[in-house]
């Protein structure tokens, strides 16, 4: 696959990087004005990792697609996941435990953190980082990705299974959150079970189907679809945070996650500067995920006044920091895993 808006990579659409890149500065944004109690916007901080979700599907399915088809293959699949998130959140797992003291029930929440098995076994409570529970929950997709070619078959068979992922998620969440209105601690780690998420993935796999067989890569309405996707989050307002999750809101907004991920994947191809900022921001995007919330809480630890500086320099200091440990850690480490897992030259990069 080759066309104009890819940025020479398998399985990578640089206006799909820009989304994951865009969607990480949300993240970043909205904990940055929730920590400093100057705003709270649940639909974006909610939503935008959800939509990482979809992206994750979207990705490893075009990536992958009529790739797995031996035991080597899929280990060799598995290996390059490993080295894709795990080099990268063992740092921040690290950083993490020289920043501040393990809760007491480390002896348990350690060995799932470090195998990245967490997501077995209620990431929402045992997770040690700030975005670690969603790491978990990917992991479960990983391994779910190689079942999902095997048993779907086709486009109607992958349609059927995405809108029942799709439903069981939205039952699920519906029936655990109930009328609750604010998130409490208990009631996230009731939530934040893989099925509450599956519906994204499994209609991120859908996205890339459609994409990959479909003759036609690009629709020019496709950013405005995006834009007005934006635009209906902005537009839905709730009296309470976890009503943004449930009834008529929690649907309304899950499909325009999936509408605005859908949008950008077919975006013409842009050229130049544009290109090459999307796939910047697309490299940056898993460390800023990971990195701002250590920043933000080293800025407060080591005494930096007035929170709209702590917020400047949390933005400043993650980016600056996301680039450079990207090129000189992640990419290293990502080779190092390609090599380890060596594979003919038609096996995709990891995504």
């Amino acid at each position: 696959m080759s066309d104009g808006n890819q940025s020479g990579r398998t399985g990578h659409v640089s206006s799909v990087d820009a989304a994951r890149g865009l969607l990480a500065l949300s993240v970043m944004a909205f904990h940055s004005l929730s920590n400093e109690s100057i705003a709270a916007v649940e639909n974006v901080g909610y939503y935008a990792v959800y939509a990482f979700f979809v992206i994750s599907g979207f990705s490893l399915w075009i990536s992958y697609y009529g790739k797995l088809q031996t035991s080597s293959d899929v280990r060799s699949y598995l290996l390059k996941r490993f080295f894709r998130i795990a080099p990268l959140y063992y740092l921040a797992l690290l950083i993490r435990i020289l920043l501040y003291p393990l809760p007491p029930t480390w002896p348990l929440d350690l060995p799932a953190n470090i195998t990245l098995m967490l997501g077995f076994y209620n990431p929402g409570a045992t997770s040690l980082i700030t975005g670690g529970w969603s790491l978990g929950i990917e992991f479960v997709f990983y391994l779910l990705l190689p079942i999902l070619f095997v048993a779907v078959q086709s486009l109607r068979a992958l349609v059927v299974v995405a809108t029942m992922a799709i439903a069981m998620q939205v039952v699920f969440v519906n029936l655990i959150l109930g009328t609750a209105e604010v998130m409490t601690g208990p009631l996230w780690a009731s939530y934040s079970q893989p099925v509450s998420f599956a519906g994204y993935f499994l209609a991120g796999c859908l996205i890339g189907e459609l994409f990959r067989a479909g003759p036609k890569k690009h629709y020019r309405h496709a950013l405005t679809i995006a834009g007005a996707a934006l635009i209906g989050f902005a537009l839905v307002t709730s009296p309470y945070p976890v009503g943004f999750l449930t009834g008529w809101r929690g649907l309304l907004l899950t499909t325009l996650t999936i509408v605005f991920v859908a949008a950008a994947a077919f975006v013409p191809p842009v050229t130049g500067k544009l290109l090459k900022v999307s796939i910047w921001l697309g490299v940056i995007s898993y460390p800023v995920y990971l990195l701002h919330p250590l920043v933000h809480y080293s800025l407060h630890k080591y005494g930096v006044p007035w929170a709209p500086l702590r917020i400047v320099l949390v933005f400043a200091l993650t980016i600056a920091a996301a680039h450079y440990v990207s090129k000189y850690f992640e990419q290293p480490a990502r080779r190092l895993g390609g090599s380890i897992a060596f594979r003919p030259k038609r096996d995709p990069e990891p995504t």
